[in-house]
């Protein structure tokens, strides 16, 4: 029933961001292709601010979809969906941001110094950084809140393993994206890591710091010049980002101090 209640609310939803896409098309046609790589689930530069507002809009979306399934559809309370506790563990989300965020922006730094770019600052610069800032983090929180959180937990109703909620939610994360193999491989990966997180940790906290600091820190060099939006990710690219989820997944789950937490007692470890 909440599967099907946010199914609908979803499309509801981004039916309503329809007008706005054709209001943006009629004022700056050059500038607007939402309804196109809305269809086509390409990627979005934020050096294209309206597209990549809209796109990201038509994922943040999902939170008041899933939220508004789980109270009416469910009827059970919201907090839940969050985590085991009922409600989003704030002091989890902030340690989990100290400790993440240092590590993806250096391991997104170092990288940089190995190619040549132009890097450049302008006014549609400083409006996709600001963009990706705002949006990105509501972006991923969604995301989680859907895969890991909503379907996960409709999934551990029916199934007794946490394999099935773990694994069986990466099968539709990888339709809603349109990488190359390699990069669904690297996807998959990463999607299989956060659910091991959710279950582990008995919450989306850390999920959701993971996936929006990874976004994040992928974007933002973007808007200044430093490569481009492309689907195709190479294997070079895979096994960095790979490694660098699995690594970090273990460092949370094995040495949960590193987060403020003295052990995961909300879940049973894997």
């Amino acid at each position: 029933m909440e599967a099907a209640v946010c199914g609908a609310l979803y499309v509801l939803l981004v039916l309503a961001l329809v007008p706005l896409a054709m209001g943006f098309k009629a004022i700056a046609p050059e500038h607007t292709h939402f309804l196109e790589r809305l269809i086509t689930q390409s990627s979005v530069s934020p050096l294209k601010p309206i597209d990549f507002a809209l796109i990201t809009l038509s994922l943040i979306i999902l939170i008041p979809a899933a939220v508004w399934a789980v109270r009416f559809g469910g009827r059970r309370e919201v907090g839940h969906l969050f985590s085991v506790e009922g409600t989003i563990r704030r002091q989890l989300l902030w340690k989990t941001t100290q400790l993440i965020l240092p590590i993806y922006l250096v391991s997104t730094v170092i990288p940089l110094f190995f190619f040549d770019h132009t890097y450049s600052v302008s006014g549609t610069a400083l409006i996709g950084m600001v963009l990706v800032i705002i949006l990105i983090p509501l972006q991923a929180s969604a995301e989680e809140i859907v895969f890991r959180g909503l379907m996960g937990q409709i999934l551990g109703a029916w199934m007794r393993s946490p394999i099935g909620p773990i694994v069986l939610p990466v099968v539709f994360f990888l339709l809603a994206h349109g990488y190359n193999w390699l990069g669904m491989v690297a996807l998959g990966i990463f999607s299989i890591c956060m659910g091991i997180l959710a279950w582990v940790t008995g919450g989306l906290e850390i999920p959701m710091v993971m996936h929006a600091v990874s976004n994040m820190t992928a974007l933002l060099p973007i808007c200044f010049g430093a490569g481009g939006i492309s689907d195709d990710v190479s294997a070079a690219g895979v096994i960095y980002q790979s490694v660098l989820t699995i690594a970090l997944t273990a460092l949370v789950i094995y040495y949960p101090r590193v987060v403020g937490v003295t052990s995961w007692q909300t879940s049973t470890r894997p």
